[in-house]
Formats: C-alpha cells, structure tokens, sequence
C-alpha cells in the first residue's frame, strides 16, 4: 500500500526548449522533486493527468499569457488533486489576478525562477501535508464477477472501520444494476449516489452528508440508483467527476468504501487513483483467476496503477489438500501481487445478509469477520503512516 510520498511529483508544459531545460534544472537543484515529464501543451498534460496524477504542474504561459490562462481554467477544474504554477515574463496586477480567478495558486517569473521555486515547492509540500492531516482515506472493492462476496466485503470492511477507529465511515454503493448495499443493510430512500455525480464538479460535503443514508451512527451510506424506486434517476459517470466526488468524499468523512462491482474499467481506474488501495475480490476458481488478470493487468499497464495499491481477497477460501485452486497457482497465474485470504464462513455471511447487519452484530466471532477486520486495521495503519 503506498501512502507516504517521500517526493513531490512534478510536470511541465512549455513549447519553449530552453525554458522547459531551465525549469527541469532548477527542480533538479532542489533535490527532492520528481519530474515525470514535460509537455508542449495543455491538451497532452491532460491525458498524462487523466492516467496518473501528480502533485504539481509548472505551467509557461509563453506569449499569449491571457489566452493560456484561460485555456488552462478548464484543465485546473478537472484535475483538483494537482497544484499548478504559472510562469511569466513579468507579473502585472492584470495577469495575477486573472492567475488567481482561474485557480493557479503558485506565480512565478522567468528570471525570478531559481531563486523563487524552492519557496514555492515548500509551500506545496505544506499544503500536501495538510492535506493528508485533513483529508479521509478510501479503499475500493472491485469484483471479478457476479456471486463472489465483494458486496459483502465492501458492507463489513465500511462496518469494521467504524468500530475500529470510531470514526464516521462512509460505504458508497456503484453497483447500478442492482443497488445490492442497500438490499443487504435494508435501506431505502429518495437520495443516493446519483445526486451526488448529477452535480457533477458543483458536489461538496454539504451534497454528500445530505444525500447519504444513516445506517447508525458511525456509517453513513450513499445507495445506488437502483434502489430508488420512485424517482426516475438518469446517471452519468465520467472518471474526472469520480475522482471529484470521491475526493469530497474524503473530505467529508474519515474513511470511505467503495463497492464498485460492474464498473466500467476507465471509472475503476479512476476509483483506484483516488484510493489508498484496491481490492479484487475473486472465489478460488480458475474463472475468478483469469477475469482478476484482466482487471490488474489494464490498471497497472493501461492506466498506470502502482501494483502496491492493488491487493486481491480471496473470498471463501479454505487451504485443503486436493483444493482445485490455491495461492500458489494464483500467483502465478497474476503475478507478484498481494492476495488477502478471507475464510469460507458462508452460514455467517447469510445470517448477516437475513438480519441485514455487519457481521460484528450477527456473528462477532465468526473466522469471517476475523479476516475482514484484519484488513481494516491494515487500512488504520497505513493512515497513521500517512499522518503528517
């Protein structure tokens, strides 16, 4: 699980060779920032962003400043998790302000640039650290097909973090075909997750406490739109509002779980982007295997996911003689990746689903519910390692 950043990441947009050389020199002079490349425009620092994000972009505005600004409005919009610096020939009250108004936070000046951006990249550094003092962690459940317990999964982990850190917890349902969170924990309601993307980058805290749904005290959850019934609910979802949403999510509530069953790959990657970690949730059956191999395989290769905060659980497993398929031969046949294994409990899991409750309140000493709090308390350590 990677949660400490032990540098800051860092891109440049420039058409200009000598100033892109100039700025990658003087980050390089400062030692402990890493530049993952340099783009002549905005339109390809988008697709970099949309892959993987980083921390901070220094952006030349060249010699149409207004024009760059306001092209550069958008992409600021989109991609909240970065902090942008503008670079100009000179800083008039003009070009600062409308800097400002667009989101850019961070002013520079060409001949001021070695001696002013390790200020501004202390400032950022604080500002991270901030952050991450504030701002709450999620994990994210993704499946390998219909039947394999990662509702369940998701249900208990939310449940289990709440008990353990007695902190508020946030469960967000994205299984829009069936809404099965709430069928599970018998919620019903007029509000869900739809509201919530339908506001798309106008969403806030104040958006997602009110549409989430008390469970008790500790756990708020926001239900699919399939489980609306009396609202016709129409729901968009593009991976730059994902990452939005979930963003404010964590702003909002100390820790968040994602039940992310059907999604689309593109929105997986995205959910996975804004997560502490991911798990695959699979049965020990060849099928499982292989559908986990697609999954892992287009998040690492295709969309840049570090394999270290991917982990697969092995829902109802148990390690026998004879077994058709065991850790070994998975392993194998995915690679060098985490698999949490997770007992075959199934007479607790379906009590708790009758009951509508977590484990905790059904079967507290079930060997089930062992498993899935021993990964939560791997999730409270790693946000006691990312505390400032």
């Amino acid at each position: 699980m990677t949660v400490v950043e032990t540098q800051l990441s860092a891109l440049i947009v420039s058409n200009d060779a000598q100033t892109t050389h100039d700025i990658a020199e003087a980050m390089d002079a400062l030692g402990d920032v890493s530049l993952q490349g340099t783009y002549p425009d905005l339109a390809r620092l988008a697709v970099h962003l949309e892959r993987e994000p980083v921390r901070a972009v220094v952006v030349d505005l060249g010699a149409e400043p207004d024009q760059a600004l306001r092209e550069l409005q958008s992409v600021i919009g989109r991609f909240h998790d970065s902090r942008f610096m503008v670079l100009a020939e000179s800083l008039t009250d003009g070009l600062m302000t409308a800097a400002m108004e667009v989101g850019a936070r961070y002013l520079l000046t060409k001949s001021g640039l070695r001696s002013d951006l390790p200020g501004m990249f202390e400032r950022l550094r604080e500002a991270v650290l901030a952050d991450r003092q504030w701002q709450g962690m999620s994990a994210t459940i993704l499946s390998s097909g219909g039947g394999c317990g990662s509702t369940t999964i998701a249900v208990n982990l939310a449940s289990e973090l709440n008990l353990l850190s007695a902190k508020p917890v946030l469960l967000a349902d994205m299984d829009y075909a069936y809404g099965t969170v709430s069928t599970y924990l018998g919620l019903t309601g007029r509000y869900g997750l739809a509201d919530v993307f339908n506001h798309g980058e106008e969403a806030d805290q104040s958006l997602i406490r009110s549409s989430a749904l008390k469970f008790n005290e500790g756990l708020d959850v926001l239900i699919s739109p399939a489980s609306i019934s009396d609202r016709e609910m129409t729901l968009s979802v593009q991976p730059e509002t994902v990452e939005h949403v979930l963003k404010v999510c964590k702003d909002a509530y100390d820790y968040c779980v994602i039940d992310a069953p059907r999604v689309p790959m593109n929105v997986a990657a995205a959910l996975a982007r804004s997560s502490a970690i991911t798990y695959v949730v699979l049965q020990p059956q060849v099928k499982d295997v292989r559908i986990c191999r697609r999954i892992v395989n287009s998040l690492v290769r295709e969309y840049g996911i570090p394999m270290d905060q991917i982990a697969l659980v092995m829902n109802r497993f148990r390690q026998r003689k004879g077994a058709l398929l065991g850790l070994t031969e998975a392993k194998e046949a995915i690679g060098d990746i985490v698999i949490e294994c997770v007992n075959n409990d199934y007479d607790s899991a379906v009590s708790a689903i009758d009951y509508g409750q977590p484990l905790s309140a059904i079967a507290p000493k079930s060997p089930l519910r062992k498993d899935l709090q021993r990964l939560a308390e791997q999730i409270l350590a790693a946000r006691q390692l990312q505390a400032p």
